[in-house]
């Protein structure tokens, strides 16, 4: 069941990179193919995740954290 679960995942992940290249990343269909993403990826975290919890605590001005916007996040560069 993990395994078909992961296949299903990555399946979804390179459909929705294809589409994102092509349509770019605001088009719907690629913000659609992300929620299914992210809701595989919470049904894999419930199944496989175990029950320890990381907390990642970053001090405030902490010199390798760095804010940037969202476009410049998800630039595609080919």
């Amino acid at each position: 069941m993990k395994r078909k679960l992961e296949e299903k995942i990555e399946v979804v992940r390179l459909k929705m990179e294809d589409t994102a290249k092509i349509m770019g990343i605001g088009h719907p269909i690629v913000y659609q193919l992300s929620v299914e993403l992210d809701q595989l990826h919470n049904e894999w975290h419930r199944m496989c995740g175990g029950k320890k919890k990381n907390i990642y605590k970053i001090r405030k001005n902490h010199i390798h954290v760095k804010e940037c916007s969202a476009i410049e996040m998800y630039q595609y560069v080919g």
